[in-house]
C-alpha cells in the first residue's frame, strides 16, 4: 500500500491470512510482509486489533451496570 492509503478491515483481514498461509509454507515473516506489501507496524497493528481473543476483550471491557455503593453494601451485609 502506499502511504496515506487507508486499508478496509476486510483488505487486512486478506492481507494476514496471506502471510498466514505463506509463513506455514515456510517463508520468513518479512517475505511475507513485503510480498504482501505491508509494513512491519501495520502487521502487527492489524495482527492485534484482529486476532484479539475474546476474553482479552471481555477484561478490557468496562462492566456495563453498577451498583452504587450503598446497595451493594446492603446487598452484601443482608442475612
Amino acid at each position: 500500500m502506499r502511504r496515506g492509503q487507508k486499508t478496509s478491515a476486510e483488505q487486512a483481514v486478506l492481507k494476514l491470512r496471506q502471510i498466514e498461509v505463506q509463513t506455514a509454507q515456510d517463508k520468513s515473516l518479512a517475505l511475507a510482509r513485503k510480498k504482501a506489501e505491508i509494513s512491519a507496524q501495520s502487521y502487527y497493528r492489524w495482527r492485534e486489533r484482529t486476532l484479539v481473543t475474546s476474553s482479552r476483550r471481555r477484561a478490557r471491557s468496562k462492566p456495563r451496570f453498577r451498583l452504587p455503593a450503598h446497595l451493594a453494601y446492603a446487598l452484601c451485609n443482608a442475612t
